[in-house]
């Protein structure tokens, strides 16, 4: 069985290919356009320090599939079922031509899984996946979900080295046909295939990624004026920081019991994730990433899918809410500080990269997060309050 990554992301290094070696698959690894290597990476758990070599078979960087190696376009064109996984993020628009021809050129037959594994994925996937349903190709969503990042610096023998916490989950929906490759994947501790895909993913947005990033908004705001690089681990240490955390997983865990009452266990799948937070070090400004003086309504979006989503199933459910709103309030006295953002020191530069359209743009999208779980009457007032932090950081 073979197995083509598309993307050279810590996660695809710290989740999918492991799980893929472990069953003795052909690796091959697609990177940035250009990259020849090396074939070769080391993976150091995060909670023990202990470190393994990872050998792939194949990694490149070609521009269109005709550019790649023979080796490679033998291993995508044989009968051998092949697993097709993406983690490109935005840079899927500029990939689009590449993978579309890799998933035309498999036999006719072959079996073929095509999954995109991104917490929110780009439109041009649901183009991919009609491409895939007309070649016969199975695409399936995914959960994927372990803290992975690449330290900056290769090691003495050029080898990037990936931070990884062994605490993880892939997370497959059920496909409409038994399939091999499935039933491997299916052999290992972190991988699963579950008709309740809905479930899995939104505990996994809510409960993981809802809570990691209002801890990183927490650490931003930390009063000993942390800078962006400030280890995370240290900030969910804090006494104060764990019982804000804490105080979310129960709103949380309510949303989850209302809209998936099948699902268990989330209090304490939520619990397992702060703990792995104090062991994996990462940092401020990797998980605030989105956040960006010249257009914050994108990372405004991202707050209202994994914060605002449970919070309008408890008001529904007519639930208390209220742990969701020191998390507003931080984030709102954070818009005042125009050093807050991660790309403060580009504003600095050229401060007409703040733009009022950006802004009326982030306004109308904190007005969407709220509207739903807040009174009508707290909903203005918040968007006035972010009004007044957006002017108060603005250059203009």
């Amino acid at each position: 069985m073979n197995h083509v990554q598309i993307g050279p992301s810590a996660l695809a290094h710290g989740l999918l290919i492991p799980c893929t070696l472990a069953l003795g698959f052909k690796v091959a690894i697609i990177g940035r356009v250009g990259d020849d290597g090396p074939a070769e990476y080391v993976q150091e758990n995060s909670r023990t320090g202990e470190k393994e070599t990872r050998p792939v078979d194949l990694v490149e960087g070609p521009d269109r599939l005709a550019d790649a190696s023979p080796a490679f376009r033998a291993m995508v064109e044989e009968d051998e079922p092949l697993l097709v996984t993406c983690t490109l993020r935005d840079a899927i628009v500029d990939r689009r031509d590449l993978v579309v021809e890799l998933l035309e050129a498999r036999p006719a037959g072959a079996e073929t899984v095509f999954a995109a594994c991104e917490n929110s994925p780009h439109e041009v996937y649901e183009e991919i996946e009609k491409i895939c349903k007309a070649n016969g190709i199975v695409s399936l969503k995914t959960v994927v979900n372990r803290m992975c990042r690449e330290e900056e610096k290769r090691d003495d023998t050029n080898r990037r080295v990936i931070l990884a916490h062994p605490l993880g989950e892939l997370v497959f929906e059920q496909p409409p046909r038994s399939l091999a490759l499935l039933e491997a994947l299916g052999r290992l501790e972190e991988v699963e295939v579950v008709e309740e895909f809905d479930a899995r993913k939104d505990r996994k947005i809510w409960m993981v990624n809802g809570v990691h990033l209002a801890l990183a908004l927490m650490a931003r705001a930390a009063p000993q004026g942390e800078p962006a690089g400030f280890d995370l681990a240290r900030a969910a240490m804090r006494p104060e920081v764990l019982v804000q955390l804490a105080q979310l997983h129960g709103p949380m865990d309510e949303a989850l019991r209302r809209k998936h009452p099948g699902l268990t266990e989330n209090l304490k799948y939520g619990r397992d994730h702060v703990l792995a937070y104090m062991e994996h070090p990462d940092y401020v400004a990797r998980v605030l990433s989105g956040f960006k003086r010249q257009d914050l309504a994108p990372f405004i979006g991202t707050m209202e899918e994994r914060i605002g989503a449970p919070a309008r199933v408890c008001f529904q459910a007519n639930c208390s809410r209220e742990a969701f709103e020191p998390v507003l309030d931080v984030f709102e006295d954070l818009v005042k500080d125009p050093d807050a953002f991660v790309d403060a020191a580009d504003i600095r530069a050229d401060p007409s990269l703040v733009d009022e359209g950006a802004d009326r743009r982030a306004l109308e999208a904190y007005e969407r997060f709220l509207t739903g779980w807040m009174p009508v009457a707290i909903v203005e007032a918040r968007v006035a309050r972010l009004a007044l932090a957006l002017e108060a950081s603005s250059p203009l």
